[in-house]
């Protein structure tokens, strides 16, 4: 990958929800390539907070096991997002290239172009002050076009694209 590490891609198309809910992941969804090659995942706790879509993986946290948060309306999302957020847990696992949210990447850059301005650094003044003149939406914008293009959310999209795929395929 990008970050120099070896990868190999586990077949998703025969995996399937079981409909259980708020519990581990081993209990949310069958799927024995997977938990052959990551035994570790079966006790990731699955949960949800809301009907809408997305979700969001939690690494482990001094005082906090890791867990995965699904949000969906129905079961083919929610099998999707969940392959998503699975993704980003072998990320943690295997110390891969991880992914985000555009939230966190815009305060990031708020932070870092504020720095750079009070440190008077030239190239990067001319940005933060252009910066501080774009309106919310489009720093927003620009966050979200950022996070999408995270090495990590991209294997993640991409094992979403390929879920229903074939090893031959």
């Amino acid at each position: 990958g990008p970050d120099g590490k070896w990868r190999f891609e586990i077949d998703d198309s025969a995996s399937k929800l079981t409909g259980a809910s708020h519990t581990q992941l081993g209990q949310t969804i069958e799927h024995k390539a997977l938990f052959d090659a990551y035994p570790e995942l079966r006790d990731l706790y699955v949960g949800s907070s809301s009907p809408h879509g997305g979700g969001h993986y939690m690494p482990k946290e001094p005082g906090r096991a890791p867990y995965i948060h699904v949000n969906s309306i129905n079961e083919r999302a929610r099998r999707s997002i969940l392959l998503h957020e699975i993704q980003h847990a072998i990320q943690d696992i295997e110390g891969f290239a991880v992914g985000g949210n555009s939230e966190a990447i815009l305060r990031a850059a708020q932070v870092a172009l504020t720095k750079a301005f009070n440190k008077g650094e030239k190239q990067l003044s001319g940005v933060a002050q252009a910066f501080s003149r774009l309106t919310p939406a489009q720093q927003n914008n620009i966050a979200n076009r950022l996070y999408k293009r995270l090495v990590g959310e991209t294997e993640a999209r991409n094992v979403q694209l390929r879920q229903d795929m074939s090893p031959g395929e």
